[in-house]
């Protein structure tokens, strides 16, 4: 049981919808592991270094999960080269050239039979807060540093995931790999699309949500707090 904890957890947890979950998060700080205690990601040859993942290019992190159609995944991360198209999201186990990339520094979606990005936003080596969501009608939209760069009606789909698999930083190679060496700093995805302001509202996870206490153990340690004081009082009294 950790208080200082407590508050900035308590803080995101009500900066956020009652319809909004986090399910995965990975603070990626020496280890894969989900503090959710859901699946770990698995690595495809990169490694830690201080309280990043490192990562070569077409190297980068799998989720041996289907995420659905409807989602949030925030990361912050930075890549070695953000000259022309660089994917960072993909949604068909790297068989298809669609998906969520950086285009010369912005954020753009390749859809199959058309390219929608914004303009360049972020340097190389530039880490910044990328947060993508997509919601049940199909409408997504792409924050870069909690700023709305991009929206996006995906009438085909195509930003579904369609396997049991999510790829991050990885390409599928048709086009001569189109991916960069680079770091992330932490990866988490909720299980619905979060609106601007509580995507306004994000800040980087600081802590395990299972040091949180939960609601017995906090009144306990309220409790215990309260006695403490009579008890003084009761001192200073005599």
């Amino acid at each position: 049981m950790k208080l200082r904890y407590l508050v900035p957890a308590v803080l995101l947890l009500a900066s956020l919808s009652a319809r909004a979950e986090l399910i995965h998060q990975y603070r990626l700080n020496g280890t894969l592991a989900d503090d959710m205690r859901g699946r770990a990601l698995l690595s495809a040859g990169g490694t830690f270094s201080g309280s990043h993942y490192v990562f070569g290019a077409n190297q980068g992190l799998t989720l041996e999960e289907n995420l659905g159609s409807v989602y949030t995944i925030d990361f912050a991360y930075s890549l070695d080269s953000q000259a022309s198209w660089r994917k960072i999201i993909d949604f068909a186990n790297r068989t298809r050239d669609s998906g969520v990339y950086t285009h010369n520094g912005g954020a753009a979606i390749f859809n199959g039979g058309g390219t929608y990005a914004s303009l360049g936003r972020v340097g190389n080596g530039v880490e910044s807060q990328f947060t993508f969501t997509r919601n049940a009608a199909g409408m997504t939209q792409a924050f870069v540093n909690k700023e709305l760069v991009l929206s996006f009606n995906d009438t085909n789909g195509v930003l579904k995931f369609s396997t049991n698999f999510a790829n991050f930083f990885m390409d599928e190679g048709a086009n001569g790999g189109e991916a960069s060496a680079g770091k992330v700093d932490y990866l988490r995805i909720f299980d619905t699309a979060l609106t601007s302001a509580e995507v306004a509202a994000l800040e980087a996870p600081v802590a395990p949500v299972n040091d949180v206490p939960e609601p017995a153990t906090a009144a306990l340690m309220l409790f215990g707090v309260g006695m403490l004081g009579v008890a003084r009082r009761r001192k200073s009294a005599a």
